[in-house]
């Protein structure tokens, strides 16, 4: 993998790139008047390019470059803001203090509802296993500014861990969490959902196995939400009570912690 810049780049660009070349052990090359096309002639792994406005990452895989941007969180924001209630929030009873473990974070687009959800007296924290995925958002949540204060202060709040989900479920205590969510990638895809088409190539594709849903049923204390597509059989595998949303091809499987145990 190569690291690089925009053309001509400032002092906080350059060295914004040298660390992110370190951090994914990854070669770090000056831009000079080399274009994006001829860097990747010379890497199989792909390109990062610094820019003063963002981190994007090129791929002869991908159509177009793959970076950071909070997709519909905004929107269920300010909804959110208007008085509206959120279907997610609602299916995993998410609210104020509650302490959020988000297994697939992704781009944190989920990430960052709840993090408004649960505000400054609760905690997000957000696990995403893949290097490329992990960087775009770690550094988009940290730079990245909406015109939306509310949605700002929710995405600098958020607590990002490159790790296995499972492996970081295995070592919470138990009943140490309110909700635990998960959004794999869908058995069956939505065909239509040009954004998660350049993440289903980047993330991590393995299944949600039983054995992390016992590990999240025993770390939570009131929900854990599974976000799969409608026809899929995994919520019943898995132990879901599955929830419909209307007009859409998601929905959501909820199991409720029994709190008497």
């Amino acid at each position: 993998m190569i690291v690089t810049t925009s053309p001509k780049p400032s002092e906080k660009v350059l060295h914004q790139s040298l660390r992110l070349a370190q951090q994914l052990s990854a070669s770090w090359q000056e831009r000079a008047k080399l274009s994006v096309h001829r860097l990747l002639q010379r890497s199989e792994d792909g390109v990062v390019v610094v820019t003063e406005r963002e981190v994007r990452f090129y791929s002869s895989e991908l159509e177009s470059p793959y970076f950071f941007h909070p997709s519909m969180a905004l929107v269920r924001l300010k909804r959110m803001l208007q008085g509206q209630v959120d279907t997610l929030m609602d299916y995993a009873r998410c609210t104020s203090g509650d302490i959020v473990v988000d297994c697939t974070a992704g781009l944190c687009s989920d990430a960052i509802v709840f993090s408004h959800a649960v505000g400054t007296a609760g905690r997000v924290i957000a696990v995403e296993s893949e290097p490329i995925v992990y960087t775009l958002a770690k550094e988009g949540l940290q730079d990245y500014k909406t015109g939306l204060v509310e949605a700002d202060q929710a995405m600098r709040r958020i607590e990002l861990m490159q790790s296995d989900y499972y492996r970081f479920l295995q070592k919470l205590d138990t009943k140490s969490v309110d909700i635990v969510y998960f959004d794999p990638m869908f058995t069956v895809p939505v065909q239509q959902s040009n954004s998660i088409e350049p993440l289903r190539f980047l993330a991590n594709d393995h299944p949600l196995l039983l054995d992390a849903v016992t590990q999240a049923k025993r770390v939570a204390r009131k929900t854990v939400v599974m976000k799969e597509h409608v026809s899929s059989d995994q919520f019943g595998l898995l132990g879901f009570n599955k929830r419909l949303i209307n007009r859409t091809k998601i929905a959501y499987g909820v199991i409720e912690i029994d709190t008497s145990k």
